[in-house]
């Protein structure tokens, strides 16, 4: 299969795996907001995304180093895949048990700690259900992904809109959310019993340089989950859980603006890591376009999170239900169009090995986010941390441009790519708060010009024709 063929067909899985999951977390989140409230809602987002930080240190770098492993070293995967196993089993139960202690102490309400142990579970069955996802796109086997994401999906978002409108307790909702993990980590096991020969598993111990590399991956996962999600705790001890729960109705629109940006990693990495040491030139002909489609689709998708807001949040939760998290909406268009503009720097300094550089910015990130956090939330609430997420966002992107040479010469090749961020800019402008046109004419007609200008200056003629079959020879 060539590459281009290769690419098309996992970023295909990729989307559905990508829609199918959050289209059912949107909308189960979506639900619990709009039929529990507010407090609620952010009780159990608190709950769910502590739990996500210590899923962090379940996996711990080994997904991802697993799928480049495989790719290195195909006559080995039996082995790498058991010793990679072996430490997953290790590290996850020991991240479950740590969230319990954790959630033992912290200083929050009654619900709210049962929440936490209920979803320290999530921790153990979601870490397994990762390692097996990451072990079928090594293999380049994207569909199974797509197969147990959409059977366990689908199977959370029924079983909670019926007891969701029945109104059962908060709890139940989230014992079904995990129970639906579960499930999953059951079908991934009998689905890889071909690639993991269970029959020849024997618990064994990672190498010393392996654990050394494991060690760079995993702290950057930590990190960098850190990173994106200790603004929600600390607003959860500092505030209350109204305010999470505002906060985190903008964090859920935003993780579905990122959809593209997951699609275009999990589908590139792989073949981006094999050709840095095979094909060079191939590798940063396929950096290159990788910046330009991130950076087209960050405008597009930005511009409307900034410019109509207000629309966009009581269409999905209702009229005037979220009034207050319009500004924190407004903010995020901005921290949206930051990830996307700098996520191809990440891309290239992961796949040329230099992993360490990209963690060393996302630990003095973190180390920023936290303090500004501690400082800025008690004082300005969830404006504060919105705040600080820009801040912290725009850093990460200066820190990928200082490491990368390549990265910084990306921003200069192609001037028609700000083109369509010029055009943004002045759209929103004239239809900022429906100023020139009623919002319900100027959305569509936003949608139109943006995406006409992206098709025609984004992208040449040969490219533009080539974009749907994307061929090897344009990458």
């Amino acid at each position: 299969m060539s590459l281009a063929s290769s690419i098309r067909r996992n970023s295909l899985f990729s989307l559905l795996t990508h829609f199918i999951r959050l289209f059912a977390n949107f909308f189960v989140f979506i639900g619990i907001a709009r039929l529990y409230g507010a407090e609620a809602f952010g009780q159990f987002t608190a709950a769910h995304t502590l739990s996500i930080m210590f899923l962090l240190l379940a996996d711990y770098g080994f997904d991802t180093l697993l799928v480049t492993e495989i790719a290195h070293n195909k006559n080995k995967a039996q082995q790498i895949i058991h010793r990679f196993f072996s430490m997953k089993i290790l590290l996850a139960t020991f991240a479950t048990a740590l969230m319990i202690v954790v959630t033992s102490v912290e200083p929050v309400s009654n619900t709210t700690r049962t929440l936490m142990y209920l979803f320290s579970m999530n921790v153990l069955f979601s870490s397994l259900i990762n390692f097996f996802f990451y072990l079928f796109r090594s293999y380049e086997e994207f569909y199974q992904e797509t197969k147990i994401s959409f059977i366990m999906n689908a199977f959370l978002l029924v079983t909670v809109i019926v007891f969701g409108l029945l109104h059962v307790s908060i709890l139940i909702i989230a014992t079904i959310f995990i129970g639906t993990r579960l499930l999953g980590a059951v079908i991934a096991v009998i689905s890889t019993r071909n690639k993991f020969n269970w029959d020849t598993f024997h618990f064994s111990i990672v190498s010393k340089q392996e654990f050394l590399r494991i060690n760079i991956f995993g702290l950057y996962g930590i990190f960098g989950t850190i990173l994106f999600s200790i603004d929600t705790i600390l607003i959860s001890v500092l505030q209350n859980d109204y305010q999470v729960g505002l906060y985190q109705s903008v964090i859920k629109i935003a993780s579905l603006g990122l959809l593209l940006s997951d699609i275009l990693v999990y589908s590139i990495l792989p073949s981006l890591t094999q050709y840095f040491s095979n094909d060079n030139a191939k590798w940063y002909r396929l950096a290159k376009y990788s910046h330009r489609y991130l950076v087209l689709v960050g405008t597009f998708i930005s511009f409307f999170m900034i410019v109509f807001p207000t629309d966009m949040i009581n269409l999905i939760y209702g009229v005037n239900r979220y009034d207050a998290a319009v500004p924190i909406m407004r903010i995020f268009g901005c921290v949206i169009a930051v990830r996307y503009y700098s996520e191809a720097g990440g891309l290239i300094l992961t796949s040329s090995h230099c992993q360490l550089n990209r963690l060393i910015v996302v630990i003095i990130a973190t180390i920023f986010n936290f303090t500004a956090n501690i400082l800025t939330i008690p004082v300005y609430g969830i404006h504060g941390a919105s705040i600080i997420a820009l801040i912290t966002n725009l850093f990460v992107g200066i820190g990928y441009l200082f490491y990368s040479r390549t990265f910084r010469e990306m921003w200069f090749l192609k001037t028609s790519q700000y083109i369509p961020f010029i055009v943004a800019c002045v759209l929103g402008l004239l239809f900022w708060n429906g100023r020139l046109l009623n919002v319900w004419l100027s959305i569509p007609f936003s949608f139109v010009i943006i995406f006409l200008t992206i098709l025609f200056t984004g992208f040449n003629r040969v490219e533009r024709m080539k974009l749907i079959t994307w061929r090897d020879s344009e990458l």
